[in-house]
């Protein structure tokens, strides 16, 4: 892929990894909760996560959709360009090769 494929947070200046700490999470799910309470919390988590820079020059987070009970499960990098302008995730460069290579 050529770099015009990309937006402009794809291309962003390089920040060094660091440790970041274990994450505030305030509560505990019950013993009963099921898979949507547990990811539902997780989906509120990211969107209100300004701990490091992608979290506070987001437009959207991308938290994820899907059934929270399907036997499969893909987790993708930090949101591309696309996916941070439709609060998606998978629809920019990587989600269309994605879909390719399932079909």
């Amino acid at each position: 892929m050529s770099s015009s494929e990309y937006g402009p947070s794809d291309l962003g200046a390089y920040v060094e990894p660091r440790a970041y700490g274990e994450p505030r999470i305030e509560g505990q799910a019950s013993a009963g909760a099921g898979p949507m309470n547990t990811l539902e919390r997780v989906a509120q988590l990211v969107r209100t996560c300004t701990d490091c820079p992608l979290g506070r020059g987001r437009t959207n987070a991308v938290p994820g959709e899907g059934n929270p009970q399907a036997e499969v499960m893909f987790i993708g990098e930090g949101p591309g360009y696309q996916e941070n302008r439709q609060g998606r995730p998978f629809v920019g460069p990587a989600g269309k090769l994605l879909e390719g290579l399932l079909a």
